[in-house]
């Protein structure tokens, strides 16, 4: 993999990751199509995503600091972000546990381009339902 095809992928990662598509299956297409798959793989793509998770974690630096020190505060807030941080660990927990117990043969599906492009098309004809569902539902209400 050349540095102009991690500075591509980097950029599609940034491009893709806060919009409704997978990121990680758009990382696959691109790395098939730069032929270096192989060679990079999984690896490349879990710091892309480390990437991610670092520029978040500073955009909302003062939010996590908040849940952090709610631990040690007593005050109203407090006791709504505790209860926030339970949400994230109990969200996590079963994520966490699923991806260990099933991590190679999640592996194994993202090094087959055919299977991650039939999900990306599962995934926009779901979005797109869901869009013309909700427009008609706009629809009937403004009758």
């Amino acid at each position: 993999m050349t540095f102009l095809d991690a500075i591509l992928l980097g950029i599609l990662q940034g491009a893709t990751e806060f919009l409704p598509v997978s990121s990680s299956g758009h990382l696959v297409l691109a790395q098939h199509m730069l032929g270096d798959f192989e060679q990079v793989g999984v690896l490349f793509d879990v710091l892309l995503h480390l990437g991610t998770l670092v520029a978040v974690a500073i955009y909302f630096w003062s939010d996590l600091s908040g849940l952090v020190s709610s631990f040690w505060r007593r005050d109203d807030l407090a006791k709504q972000q505790r209860f926030m941080v339970g949400l994230l660990i109990a969200g996590s927990v079963p994520t966490a546990i699923i991806g260990l117990c099933f991590k190679d043969f999640f592996i194994g599906l993202f090094e087959k381009p055919a299977f991650v492009c039939v999900m990306l098309l599962v995934t926009g004809s779901l979005l797109w339902l869901a869009e013309r569902l909700r427009n008609r539902e706009l629809a009937r209400k403004e009758m």
